[in-house]
């Protein structure tokens, strides 16, 4: 489990561009609880990295960037490949600079179907982008944010697929994204920044320019199949745990936590048994309240 956050800021004056420190303050915070072991952040067309916490990395080299109008930043679990500077994301592979959040599964089958020598997983996604290949040949699930540096004017092209997370807000300073969705409502609210989330579907890719998003195309990966559980960093409902057993839901298609999978199961059978009964009546699905 990763996250990925950023901004893509419209100055309007100085009130508002006082506010996106405080903003990447409590994203930076927000994120590390995803990561822990490295940290990526692109900004000023720089790519600056580190090992541990992004809130713990020197002021002095993450303060410039913390004041950018567009920011793209990672922090990394690390899944496949050493715990190194190298290996944390935005990774830049060729005319790209991009981060992911999530895992690739046939990731030692792409390098040898590939010629490649990919260390980490995820920049399979981006070689594939940057190459113009099908991303159904990579089997994976999470979110991507990239930028096409031979074209920054295009904007930052975002999207999820597969149960991955991600929550897009137009704000009163420009877009503004997080893995996390009640984080970045977090966020926006101690920043003091006026916003509105965006509806985001699954497999499909958006393009933030303009001060706006964009729907750019259907986005196809791989069908995403677990080859285990595991014990580490989880995400439910925007709290996080370092020991919990963890189990694909295959409703959900996302990872959850076991003590978390059990208790749906309790309410599905619930569910079904109101339905048996009778006294079930159908309704409109229940929506998040995005406020």
């Amino acid at each position: 489990m990763c996250g990925i956050f950023g901004w893509n800021a419209v100055y309007k004056n100085k009130r508002t561009r006082r506010k996106i420190p405080v903003l990447a303050a409590v994203l930076a915070h927000a994120n590390d609880k995803r990561g822990g072991d490295s940290w990526g952040i692109y900004a000023f067309g720089s790519l600056t990295k580190g090992l541990g916490d992004l809130c713990h990395a020197d002021p002095a080299t993450t303060g410039t960037m913390f004041n950018a109008p567009s920011v793209l930043g990672h922090t990394r679990k690390a899944t496949t490949g050493d715990i190194v500077p190298e290996n944390s994301h935005p990774f830049r592979i060729q005319n790209l600079v991009g981060a992911h959040n999530g895992q690739v599964t046939n990731h030692e089958e792409l390098n040898k179907a590939n010629g490649r020598s990919c260390e980490v997983d995820s920049q399979h996604i981006f070689h594939h982008i940057a190459e113009d290949k099908p991303l159904t040949d990579i089997n994976a699930y999470g979110a991507i944010e990239y930028i096409r540096q031979d074209a920054e004017d295009d904007g930052v092209y975002l999207g999820k697929f597969n149960g991955g997370d991600l929550a897009i807000a137009q704000t009163e300073i420009g877009p503004v994204w997080n893995s996390n969705k009640w984080d970045l409502i977090s966020a926006l609210r101690v920043a003091g920044i006026k916003f509105r989330l965006y509806k985001i579907e699954e497999n499909n890719l958006y393009r933030l320019a303009e001060n706006k998003a964009y729907h750019v195309k259907k986005m196809e990966f791989g069908k995403y199949v677990p080859k285990y559980s595991y014990t580490g960093t989880t995400s439910y409902d925007g709290w996080y745990t370092d020991s919990e057993r963890c189990i694909w839901d295959k409703d959900t298609q996302k990872w959850i936590s076991l003590a978390d999978y059990n208790k749906k199961s309790r309410v599905d059978n619930i569910v079904d048994r109101l339905k048996n009964s009778g006294s079930h009546h159908p309704s409109a699905p229940f929506t998040w309240d995005q406020a």
